[in-house]
């Protein structure tokens, strides 16, 4: 028996005599700066951990490979140490997910104390594992992909092939929508276990205080988004409703396409009612949450945003796509409304349906008590430590 199975079997047999905590290395992104989160994956993660070190006997450690640093560096996030593995410079995208990136993160495994390993996102890196780990499925890359850049069917084939054969593989995963089990049915030979994506506690503490008109979208600015097809549909908002203002947060603006974004802002005269706010910190999300009359995200490509969570969690009500997994989180008509991210009269009519006091109340009091019975950060890390407890027995 090798070293590593031998110390697990010993692990697990005292940790069900309850004589051991629980340690944990979560492999995912995360926030390179405490408070401020780009991407659905880094904010989950940051949020689960957060959640998870709140349960007695639970430790983790997070490895984020391929992180935006030039050199291997380790920060604290409260009671969190992160481990950031560079991205290995001079070869190509494919090299990093298939070779580069899990071999890093089996090096460092090697230099770590754990019981099990979660692996959030990226299914490559799962690919030299050899002890007990457990895998988040958080999107469809292969799908992705095919809103960005060049090549963009080859691409999307790569992805699916490497991808593919590292989902196929995994004993464990978790999905965060049934949504990824209608597409990815074929592929999913190991235990399923459906956990949604968690929401920060204080998400549910935001003091609803709108502004009456005022629409939020949080997101990169990238095509997959649909921005221009969201300023598109609020300009015709605007003709029904001149009080109304679109405030779009998230990374991206300044990219090719986040120019293209603005150019169409000034092309339909919208530089007043239209501001690109940048990334924000969670602190100034969760004011731009208090003060939103909705949330708007009519992306053509989605599995579970986490900002439609927090939005829940806040009592704002969302529009949103009626694609892929945003129906099994926007109840239409109660929480919110699902529309056609293709057809800008049918935002636009969403958006107004919203925005009118006698539907207000309603849904964002409905929005957030779907969120508490869903969402919630601690009950999320509750499922998701349960899940741990039981590959280790078994």
């Amino acid at each position: 028996m090798s070293g590593w199975r031998c110390v697990f079997l010993q692990k697990s047999t005292m940790r069900i005599k309850g004589k051991l905590g629980m340690k944990i290395v979560m492999v995912t992104p995360f926030p390179a700066i405490q408070g401020i989160i780009s991407g659905g994956v880094a904010g989950v993660s940051y949020y689960l951990a957060e959640a998870l070190t709140k349960i007695d006997g639970i430790s983790i450690e997070v490895i984020y490979p391929d992180a935006p640093v030039e050199h291997e560096k380790t920060a604290e996030f409260n009671k969190v140490r992160v481990h950031y593995l560079p991205r290995v410079r001079g070869i190509g995208s494919a090299a990093r997910m298939i070779f580069t990136g899990p071999r890093a993160v089996k090096q460092k495994l090697e230099q770590l104390n754990f019981d099990i390993v979660h692996v959030q996102g990226v299914a490559c890196w799962t690919n030299f594992l050899k002890c007990p780990y457990v895998l988040t499925i958080h999107g469809i890359p292969e799908r992705d992909v095919l809103f960005r850049g060049r090549f963009t069917m080859a691409r999307s084939l790569g992805i699916k092939l490497v991808e593919g054969w590292a989902r196929r593989k995994a004993k464990n995963v978790i999905v965060i929508s049934p949504y990824v089990v209608q597409v990815l049915a074929g592929e999913l030979k190991g235990r399923v276990t459906e956990i949604e994506n968690p929401v920060a506690d204080s998400f549910f503490e935001i003091e609803n205080s709108c502004i009456s008109g005022r629409i939020l979208y949080g997101g990169q600015i990238i095509p997959r988004k649909n921005i221009e097809g969201l300023i598109r549909a609020f300009s015709i908002v605007h003709e029904f409703r001149s009080d109304a203002v679109l405030r779009l947060a998230g990374s991206g603006a300044e990219s090719d396409y986040g120019r293209r974004c603005k150019k169409l802002v000034c092309k339909l005269g919208l530089e007043k009612k239209v501001s690109f706010l940048g990334n924000l910190t969670i602190v100034q999300m969760q004011k731009e949450l208090s003060q939103a009359s909705c949330l708007a995200l009519c992306s053509h490509q989605e599995t579970a945003p986490v900002i439609i969570e927090e939005a829940m969690a806040a009592g704002v009500p969302v529009v949103a796509s009626n694609i892929c997994g945003i129906p099994y989180m926007v109840k239409n008509g109660v929480t919110g409304k699902v529309v056609d991210p293709n057809n800008y009269s049918n935002m636009a009519e969403g958006i107004l349906s919203v925005l009118s006091s006698e539907n207000f109340t309603n849904m964002a009091q409905a929005a957030r008590c779907e969120a508490e019975n869903r969402f919630r950060a601690s009950k999320v890390a509750r499922r998701t430590c349960e899940l741990y407890r039981n590959i280790l027995k078994s």
